[in-house]
């Protein structure tokens, strides 16, 4: 695999090879958006100054079960229509209220149950060190 991916860049990346502008790749490489998603995609994953944020849970809930799917387009519609300037930004409080009212609330409730158990059972130490790591 390793090989693969040394192949990729090799094929795509121009010198010098400390510089990561466009003007630097071969664009016109089979490989080209492979290797450049790579280096130049990948390197957030490396970056120290980023801050990641872990969830503290992925499961998936009665609610999120019956009141995902809405949830997700009523996310994507209203999102989509801020971007593209067919609502205004205030709409996103309106968005929230009605993402709420459609089970958000509920969900948010069901996502925390196990986290509360956890803590009032002092099971809680990964979760504090993610929090604050």
């Amino acid at each position: 695999m390793l090989e693969n991916l040394a192949s990729t860049i090799k094929q795509t990346k121009l010198k010098p090879y400390d510089q990561y502008g466009i003007s630097y790749w071969n664009v016109h490489s089979d490989s080209f958006m492979r290797g450049y998603s790579l280096l130049v995609g990948g390197r957030n994953f490396f970056d120290p100054n980023i801050h990641k944020v872990r969830s503290l849970t992925y499961i998936r809930t009665p609610t999120m079960e019956k009141a995902w799917g809405e949830l997700s387009k009523l996310e994507h519609d209203t999102f989509l229509k801020i971007i593209l300037g067919a609502e205004p930004i205030d709409s996103f409080d309106q968005f929230v209220e009605e993402w709420k009212e459609q089970g958000g609330d509920q969900v948010t409730v069901e996502v925390l149950q196990p986290i509360i158990i956890a803590k009032e059972h002092h099971e809680c130490d990964t979760i504090n060190s993610i929090r604050h790591s």
